[in-house]
């Protein structure tokens, strides 16, 4: 039944802020309302079975737990997943602090298949200027964008494997399945396989396969459980020595998409730990008052 629910769901922008309400009362035991409701800082431990469940949208409709906050359960409470597996990499080697950066925006695809995604593009434009702005910003040598929206397959592959990264952020469309990941020129895909083959792992990789122009009238693609793409994509990143993911598990607006990471890249280039960039990250797009579940 949950699963029903977050499959439909995730696919549209769901301006109804009660499904959050109802996974809450479906997943949540009434013994552990009082602790969840109020903690300020969470970190929950899930396994391959419960990682396909979008927690962050959980929302209690309590006023005595939220303290009458209006925000959603998963700022007020800066929530993270943490992943239990069996299977990783057991050396890793992690990119230093001089690591480079990979932006990718709106890779090549086929036109007749995929309708185009300005709003993914923008929002990696966004990234690249952020990253490199301001008193904080990185040199701009080490930042490696792709944001033409006429980069093959070839071009991004080549790229990847062009210097060590520290991050990787993509923006662009996504496709479900064992071989899935985000979509490239001439049938291909860039997902957990290509980041195995990288001698040196990224420690961060920000994925947004979701943005809602995918699923406009023109397209002929169906739709799937975001969530569970989301969850899934990220296993196989971390499995494999990634340490941190972010990935898009609901249908995101494309303005709160990239008010989200630019808030999340000035947050970590000041110094921020994870779990505070992730929360003003969120903050940032639930204030935007676009609505929906984007943040």
């Amino acid at each position: 039944l949950v699963k029903e629910l977050v499959a439909k769901a995730s696919n549209s922008a769901n301006r109804d802020a009660q499904i959050g309400s109802t996974l809450f009362d479906l997943l949540v035991p009434v013994e552990m309302e009082p602790f969840l409701g109020g903690t300020s800082e969470m970190v929950i431990e899930l396994e391959r079975a419960t990682a396909g469940l979008p927690w962050e949208v959980l929302d209690t409709s309590s006023d005595a737990l939220s303290g009458g906050d209006p925000r959603p359960w998963a700022i007020r409470s800066k929530l993270l997943r943490k992943l239990r597996t069996k299977d990783f990499r057991a050396q890793v080697s992690d990119a230093n602090a001089d690591g480079s950066i990979l932006v990718i925006g709106e890779p090549m695809v086929d036109e007749q298949v995929y309708p185009p995604l300005p709003g993914a593009r923008a929002e990696a434009i966004a990234v690249a200027t952020r990253l490199t702005g301001g008193p904080a910003g990185v040199d701009a040598a080490r930042v490696r964008a792709l944001t033409s929206g006429n980069d093959d397959a070839r071009n991004i592959i080549n790229a990847l494997f062009e210097r060590p990264y520290r991050i990787v952020h993509v923006a662009g469309h996504g496709a479900p399945g064992a071989d899935g990941g985000v979509v490239l020129s001439g049938g291909t895909y860039l997902g957990a396989a290509e980041v195995k083959a990288m001698r040196i792992v990224p420690e961060l990789v920000f994925l947004n396969c979701c943005h809602l122009a995918a699923f406009d009238a023109k397209t002929v693609l169906a739709p799937y459980d975001r969530a569970e793409f989301a969850a899934t994509i990220a296993e196989a990143l971390i499995e494999v020595g990634v340490r941190c993911v972010i990935a898009a598990g609901w249908a995101v607006e494309d303005k709160p998409a990239e008010l989200f990471a630019t808030t999340f890249y000035d947050a970590l280039l000041s110094g921020s730990r994870f779990i505070d960039a992730v929360a003003a990250a969120r903050t940032a797009a639930w204030r935007s008052g676009e609505g929906g579940n984007t943040w």
